[in-house]
């Protein structure tokens, strides 16, 4: 009996001493700075037809889109949603040229639908300042959500 008590003593530091080792910052040495978290960035808007969703943005700034929530509540037939990036100089997203689609999507009639994705889609634009384009030709609610570096 003593000795199966002292084996399981050991044991427990032994486990323990395993789960310190494993906990992040948690030796010694091994810690370092925390970066600064990106900026959490969300859009919303509410309106019938093409429109803008976000912006302008300066050139290199990068959205990081987690998620893209588009519903059409009235809707009888499927909705046609797209995503595009405007660019252009100065800061007036209308007079900007628009890209082709980044994304698009098909909204069941009067629904919602929520995309989300694991790996961020990227809305960028290197040399010029740029915009969020929605394209819809119906009532639709929309929210992107995401990071903004």
């Amino acid at each position: 009996m003593t000795a199966w008590r002292g084996g399981a003593s050991s044991i427990l530091v032994l486990i323990a001493v395993t789960l310190l080792a494993t906990i992040p910052g948690s030796r010694e040495g091994q810690l370092a700075a925390a970066t600064k978290p990106a900026a959490h960035f969300q859009a919303s808007s509410e309106g019938i037809g093409e429109r803008f969703l976000a912006g302008p943005f300066p050139a290199g700034t990068q959205l990081e889109i987690a998620s893209l929530t588009v519903a059409a509540p009235k809707e009888s037939a499927p909705v046609l949603v797209s995503l595009h990036v405007a660019h252009g100089t100065g800061g007036d997203c209308p007079a900007f040229a628009i890209a082709p689609p980044q994304l698009s999507a098909e909204v069941p009639s009067g629904n919602t639908l929520h995309l989300g994705f694991p790996e961020p889609l990227i809305g960028t634009d290197a040399t010029e300042n740029w915009c969020l384009w929605l394209a819809t030709d119906v009532f639709t609610v929309t929210t992107i959500v995401g990071v903004r570096k």
